[in-house]
């Protein structure tokens, strides 16, 4: 009673980063959700949806957290991608993957390898979290 929003919400989204996990070495982060900034050297401005990552070498992509494959496919704008259901209107989508481990409508745990994006070719893997049909900061769900 008497307890701030803000605050009520913060405890809410405490419980759900212990159900998250990170998708990939924390290491490989190149930019986070909010202001895009350059990480290929060239000047770009806008919003970034959800994370990038990049690495010298092959990417682990890891489930965040337990769901099932909802869709695997292939788009302009998230290259090779895994869509997983986490439940509670909450979704992952995994994009630049360059091998995929998983199919359609398995169920994955947290933590579970479900691709890998290759360094050749610019390879970054861009992660989003959707939550009630709208792009969330993933770092609100998951301790990075």
């Amino acid at each position: 009673k008497g307890v701030p929003d803000s605050i009520r919400e913060a405890f809410q989204n405490s419980d759900r980063k212990l159900a998250f996990s990170p998708p990939t070495d924390e290491a490989a982060i190149i930019s986070t959700f909010g202001e895009k900034l350059s990480y290929s050297g060239k000047e770009e401005s806008g919003f970034e949806r959800g994370m990038k990552f990049s690495s010298e070498k092959e990417i682990q992509v890891y489930s965040i957290g337990g769901g099932i494959v909802s869709e695997i496919g292939e788009s302009s704008q998230y290259g090779n991608y895994i869509k997983i259901s986490h439940g509670d209107k909450i979704e992952s989508i995994y994009g630049g993957c360059t091998k995929i481990y998983v199919e359609s409508l398995e169920k994955v745990k947290k933590g579970q390898l479900i691709a890998s994006v290759s360094p050749e070719n610019n390879g970054f893997l861009s992660f989003e979290l959707w939550v009630d049909g709208e792009i969330a900061n993933p770092a609100s769900y998951i301790q990075f």
